[in-house]
């Protein structure tokens, strides 16, 4: 899963990690007309997309390669992109470095193989739990009665947010179980 995007220098790499970039390179920089239109043509070309839905960016997680995998795909990908953007008047960047934020996300061995997604929160919605890891717009909160939740962070716009007091449970709210694929080695006849 390759996405091709733009940000600004002086956000580094906040915007990257804001959208829960597991791995990343930089491949040019200039004004931003001609990274935009670089960004098109790689976007037109198949490479890469400008953009996934969160259901998908959620899935991949269950399919992360390893790091020399992703280190592999990142480096033919940068490579791609520079021959595709050759007449393209950026600066292109063919050394730049190849960042795995796998274990910084907390995803080294993946997603949980089942987790409960937060589809809907009512007005009395209570979240109680650890937070495992924050992922983009993403939080894993480990809960004491069952498999973690996965929360978009979106539902709580507009809300106001306090600490839980002691005993409280989770409740209030809609969620679906998510699992992982089952992954069959043993070649089929049909």
């Amino acid at each position: 899963m390759l996405k091709v995007g733009i940000t600004a220098v002086q956000r580094g790499v906040a915007r990257l990690l804001e959208q829960g970039a597991i791995g990343y390179t930089l491949v040019a920089t200039g004004p931003l007309p001609a990274i935009r239109r670089a960004e098109l043509t790689l976007s037109a070309s198949g490479l890469a997309k400008e953009r996934y839905r969160s259901r998908a960016k959620v899935e991949a997680w269950w399919g992360l390669p390893d790091a020399e995998g992703l280190r592999s795909a990142l480096t033919e990908a940068r490579s791609r992109a520079l021959r595709i953007l050759a007449d393209h008047a950026v600066e292109a960047f063919p050394d730049g470095p190849i960042i795995d934020n796998t274990a910084f996300f907390g995803l080294t061995d993946g997603a949980p193989a089942t987790y409960h997604e937060v589809e809907a929160l009512d007005d009395t919605g209570t979240l109680v739990g650890e937070v495992r890891t924050v992922i983009g717009k993403h939080v894993l909160v480990a809960v004491d009665d069952g498999a973690p939740l996965l929360l978009d962070t979106r539902l709580l716009a507009g809300r106001h947010t306090v600490a839980a007091g002691d005993g409280a449970r989770v409740g209030g709210m809609r969620t679906a179980e998510r699992r992982r694929p089952l992954v069959y080695d043993t070649p089929t006849l049909f």
